[in-house]
């Protein structure tokens, strides 16, 4: 009986695609899909995923199939690059505040740990944006050095989860020089690329810049989040690293994607004019709507949403119902909306320094995100209340 405001799934994806992946499967499928993949991926997906990926992230070389692997997600191409990249006990970079489970992603088995950098608030900036700020990375990275700390790489996800922002093409170039004077790795988690909702704002792709050191460069993306689909497992990381090529090889094993899942997203893929004449249109006009209508509802009930122009959430201020203005405050408003049958993430869990803002996901089915709203309306609303009576009485 639990909304899951938390759990960033896009389930509109699925309205659209549907009636094209029931088609898809009703075709004979090829016998070798029930036997075992290959463990970098089915070459002829492989081409056409390269094709995909060229299309729409405009990199500035032509990718190489060869180092362009597909996996069964990125969580585990996360792990695995933590295993790749660094010892147990070393560090990587990410910026506050970051998506939760890359703690768990990076720390549960490999014994990686994060880093987490503070960056500045949308209030310290011109653009109110959560912005890449790297002279904070290297105030950071050199005080990490003073303690004795090994920072093997930065991870960034672009879009932000769960702020929604987007980094600018300078903001990653100044990133990229940074890493390049560290020798650290850049991990370009851009799960959300193409899950963009303001015209006037432009979504740069690391693959499409130049890259002073490109064999520490890891590009990431899958079909979950701008695709909504979450249920197929197919994910891709491109590496111009020999030695990432030679990790994500012997270690296939580990991240096989099945056939079966990559002969019904292929036909989609391999049609980019239908990409970029229905689907993506169609995908961004309805969680645009749900987007505007979600910040209307919190904004009418007082609070705030951030204005960020992209990813399937919303990043919502409601520190005006806290109790305490603190992080116990944020907690107990937390447990108040679960006991209302709403499950929101807390900044707390995602590394944020100002306590009160929740990640609310905006792309659930229509009478689950419908109920889901009436739920949080009422409990903030009968907070609102609660407030102003007890200002009455004070008074």
């Amino acid at each position: 009986g639990i909304i899951p405001f938390g759990l960033a799934e896009n389930k509109i994806g699925i309205d659209v695609l549907f009636p094209q992946l029931e088609a898809i499967a009703s075709r004979p499928d090829e016998r070798h899909f029930y036997n075992y993949s290959k463990m970098t991926g089915e070459d002829s997906f492989r081409l056409s995923l390269k094709k995909f990926l060229e299309h729409e992230f405009h990199p500035l070389h032509e990718l190489d199939v060869n180092t362009l692997f597909v996996t069964n997600g990125v969580t585990a191409i996360l792990e695995n690059l933590a295993f790749a990249l660094a010892q147990p006990g070393e560090y990587f970079m990410v910026v506050r505040p970051y998506y939760y489970r890359l703690y768990l992603d990076f720390f549960e088995r490999a014994g990686v740990k994060i880093l987490p950098v503070d960056q500045p608030l949308p209030s310290e900036t011109a653009d109110n944006r959560y912005a890449l700020d790297v002279s904070a990375l290297e105030r950071a990275m050199k005080q990490a050095s003073s303690e004795g700390k090994v920072v093997r790489a930065i991870n960034i996800t672009n879009p932000s989860n769960p702020t929604g922002d987007v980094y600018t093409a300078e903001e990653l170039k100044e990133l990229l020089d940074f890493a390049h004077r560290y020798k650290l790795h850049v991990i370009a988690n851009e799960l959300y690329g193409l899950s963009m909702f303001d015209p006037k704002v432009n979504f740069t792709s690391v693959l499409s810049l130049p890259m002073p050191d490109p064999e520490r460069v890891h590009f990431l993306w899958g079909f979950s989040k701008d695709f909504g689909l979450s249920g197929l497992r197919i994910s891709t990381i491109y590496t111009r690293s020999p030695g990432v090529a030679r990790f994500c090889r012997q270690t296939g094993i580990y991240l096989r994607p099945t056939g079966i899942g990559q002969s019904r997203v292929q036909p989609i893929i391999d049609d980019l004019e239908n990409i970029d004449s229905r689907i993506f249109p169609e995908l961004r006009r309805k969680i645009a709507a749900r987007r505007q209508s979600v910040k209307e509802a919190i904004e009418e009930c007082g609070g705030r949403v951030h204005p960020s122009p992209a990813t399937i959430f919303r990043w919502i201020d409601l520190s005006s119902f806290l109790l305490s203005p603190d992080w116990e405050g944020e907690h107990q408003l937390f447990l108040r909306i679960f006991s209302a049958g709403v499950h929101l993430v807390e900044g707390s869990s995602l590394g944020h320094s100002v306590p009160g803002w929740f990640r609310m996901i905006t792309a659930l089915e229509d009478e689950v995100h419908a109920e889901g709203m009436k739920r949080l309306v009422a409990v903030l609303k009968s907070i609102r209340l609660e407030k102003e009576e007890h200002q009455q009485q004070q008074q």
